[in-house]
């Protein structure tokens, strides 16, 4: 052969024996934890470091987890379902214990995770649900037994569903040559939350302390409320009537100290040294039940984050961001081209050609690493509304907390209301425009109208399947993305509970992450006249 043929015949051999081996030699490819592998002291570690006032779910968890994962031959499954108020830390745990069996945690191929409002929105289509989500387990336990599912808003579920993969949580060998019992089912739902909330109000009230709180005194109680709550995906459920479910775990509502534990984590995570007057702050403005003794946070910790955020950055950051933007505007907009090609060799020219920075100059890019100009924000607000102080100060601040933050745990989801003529549309144009310079008409900023995009009730089930597609699509082209619901006043509530997926505290979701997008939505409050 010649020369060139045979090195490219070497070259093509090679390429293909790549492609094939590289996956089983690759010692960074991940792999199935078959042998169960845990690292119980960083788990425990990471709980107690991030997961506070859940005395029950940690013991729960560190005694049967790892006692499960050692069992090479366990009998079943291993199930458990964790109840509790929103904001109590089900979701979060739920990703710890991901993490600790796969390091990519909900991003493995062998962690699974099913969102009720957003997987199986349809009851009309229930068969068709039932047919791939048993196709889709059975696939992936096939290819490794060590499988994690996570099923989140349970109490979203049609029971039917529920019960159709009640085989694979059974004490079955095998079913049909694959052996389910080394998998992992993690149920998360809010039912039962008032039953745990009853029982923590009456500790306290006999004067005892919430860590005098036992299994035996809730698990009972757990399982009648999520086996009676009609509706819910547990109503009358063989997993329940079977005793398939190991462990009906609580969790507790948060007290005013739990709260500031997680603000206090909250600002070590973005790296600032905590001041015990902003977490006093930041909890103190948070709401609390019951009303005159103010015990337990109505949403636990889910606000923490974007609220520690504005406060810090309100009074930290509001001098850095116009100097930021000076910088990335000398080296993005002012560099001139003529030089980069009088000094550039060919290599260097070509790739300046091919990069974001040139082709930024002539078409819009998403934005999601320039830096926030809270000052140009700040000055259109005051020039351009008025009389709403209220809400200039907490979007100014809403907006500079979460553009500032490179790691947000969740989208920022702002709920405009007032009556009309109020501003509402106004202030959600000049956040557009300090987003992307041609904001209403960036590709990158999406708005509806109620009346205009979903005027038909009877077609509610096509509008949630093409809300939800544009969503996602436009999320994964780019993450900074801005929505904007005009008229959420006669918007049908099936077509708002559809996107609350995707404003939830969800590291991805069918591998998009959703945590860099804003929502706002405008509501328009009817003036009251007395006669």
């Amino acid at each position: 052969m010649e020369p060139f043929t045979t090195v490219t015949a070497f070259g093509t051999g090679l390429a293909v024996l790549t492609a094939i081996f590289f996956p089983i030699i690759n010692p960074f490819h991940e792999k199935c934890n078959k042998e169960g592998n845990l690292n119980v002291t960083a788990m425990q570690w990471d709980f107690e470091s991030k997961l506070f006032g859940q005395h029950l779910a940690k013991i729960t968890t560190l005694k049967v987890l790892p006692g499960f994962l050692k069992n090479k031959h366990p009998k079943k499954p291993l199930v458990l379902s964790f109840h509790g108020l929103t904001g109590t830390g089900k979701n979060y745990i739920s990703q710890i214990i991901a993490q600790h069996i796969y390091p990519d945690g909900l991003k493995s191929k062998f962690v699974h995770q099913f969102v009720a409002t957003l997987h199986f929105p349809h009851v009309q289509h229930l068969d068709m649900y039932k047919d791939q989500l048993q196709t889709w387990i059975k696939r992936n336990v096939s290819a490794c037994e060590r499988s994690v599912f996570i099923f989140d808003e349970v109490d979203k579920m049609q029971p039917e569903l529920i019960d159709a993969i009640k085989p694979y949580l059974d004490y079955y060998e095998h079913i049909e040559g694959v052996d389910y019992r080394k998998a992992i089912f993690i149920f998360l739902s809010n039912t039962g939350g008032e039953v745990i909330l009853g029982l923590a109000l009456d500790f306290r009230k006999a004067g005892k302390q919430r860590e005098d709180i036992k299994m035996s005194d809730v698990e009972h109680h757990l399982s009648l409320a999520a086996f009676n709550k009609k509706d819910g995906g547990f109503w009358h459920s063989s997993l329940i009537a079977q005793n398939l479910i190991d462990y009906f775990v609580p969790f507790l509502p948060l007290e005013l100290q739990h709260v500031k534990m997680c603000i206090r984590r909250a600002i070590l995570d973005r790296g600032y040294i905590i001041e015990e007057d902003i977490v006093s702050k930041v909890a103190n403005d948070m709401t609390y039940y019951p009303k005159d003794e103010k015990v337990f946070s109505v949403k636990g910790c889910k606000v923490k984050d974007s609220k520690s955020g504005y406060v810090f950055h309100a009074g930290i950051l509001d001098i850095m961001p116009l100097y930021a933007n000076s910088v990335y505007t000398i080296a993005r907009c002012l560099e001139p081209i003529t030089t980069g090609i009088a000094i550039a060799t060919a290599s260097a020219l070509t790739g300046y050609l091919s990069s974001p920075r040139f082709y930024c100059r002539f078409a819009e890019c998403c934005e999601e690493d320039r830096p926030f100009n809270a000052t140009a924000l700040e000055a259109d607000l005051n020039k351009k509304i008025f009389g709403q102080h209220l809400a200039n100060n907490i979007i100014l601040r809403a907006l500079n907390g979460f553009f500032s933050n490179p790691n947000p745990k969740k989208p920022l989801a702002l709920s405009l209301h007032g009556w009309t003529g109020t501003g509402k549309n106004f202030i959600s144009k000049i956040i557009a425009d300090n987003m992307y310079p041609l904001g209403m008409e960036s590709k990158f900023i999406h708005l509806f109208i109620s009346t205009l995009h979903f005027p038909h009730d009877s077609k509610i089930q096509l509008y949630k399947d093409q809300l939800q597609s544009w969503i996602r699509g436009n999320v994964s082209k780019c993450e900074r993305s801005l929505f904007i619901f005009d008229e959420m006043d006669k918007l049908h509530p099936g077509l708002v509970d559809a996107i609350k997926p995707y404003l939830d505290y969800y590291d991805h979701i069918d591998g998009v992450s959703y945590r860099k997008a804003v929502f706002i939505f405008l509501r328009w409050i009817l003036a009251q006249h007395s006669d």
